[in-house]
C-alpha cells in the first residue's frame, strides 16, 4: 500500500501518486498563511477590511478587500503582499468596486515577475489612476507562483 511520508524537508507524495507528466517535485515543503496591510499612495484606504494570504509549496492565493477614498491622478499601485511572482509568472485578478465610471473597462490588479505589488490596470493595459478607484471599496484576488 502506498504511503505518504513526512520529513524535516515536508510531506512527500512520491509513493502515493502516479507520476505526471511534466511534474517537478512531489514534496510539499511549504505551508503558511496570514494577514498582509495593504498600502496605497494614490488614494486614502479608508478601511481594511480583510487582507490575507494562504502559500500552499509555491502556490500563493492573496486576497483584499479595503475602503478607498481621496484618489490622485497617479498609476494605483498596492503594497504590502508578503511574497513576490517568480520570474516569469504574472497574476491578474478582476477589480471589483464601488466605482460608477464608465470610461473604466475590464479594471484589474497584475502582480508581474518579482515584484510583490499590485498594479492597477484597465483595458488595453492602460494604468489605472487613484481617482479611478476612490469609489468606496476594493475588492480583488491573486494566485500566482514563487
Amino acid at each position: 500500500m502506498a504511503s505518504v511520508t513526512y520529513g524535516a524537508t515536508g510531506i512527500n507524495f512520491a509513493d502515493y501518486q502516479t507520476p505526471a507528466a511534466g511534474k517537478s517535485s512531489e514534496l510539499l515543503d511549504h505551508y503558511e498563511e496570514g494577514t498582509w496591510t495593504a498600502a496605497c499612495s494614490q488614494f486614502t484606504i479608508s478601511s481594511h477590511h480583510s487582507e490575507s494570504y494562504c502559500r500552499m509549496g509555491s502556490l500563493v492565493y492573496e486576497q483584499m478587500y479595503i475602503g478607498a477614498t481621496s484618489g490622485n491622478g497617479s498609476t494605483v499601485v498596492i503594497t504590502g503582499p508578503p511574497f513576490s511572482a517568480a520570474a516569469n509568472h504574472y497574476s491578474s485578478g478582476l477589480i471589483n468596486s464601488g466605482t460608477n465610471n464608465e470610461d473604466v473597462i475590464n479594471p484589474h490588479f497584475r502582480k508581474g515577475a518579482n515584484s510583490s505589488s499590485w498594479h492597477a490596470i484597465k483595458i488595453n493595459d492602460a494604468n489605472m489612476v487613484g481617482t479611478e478607484l476612490d469609489a468606496g471599496h476594493i475588492i480583488s484576488q491573486l494566485m500566482y507562483i514563487v
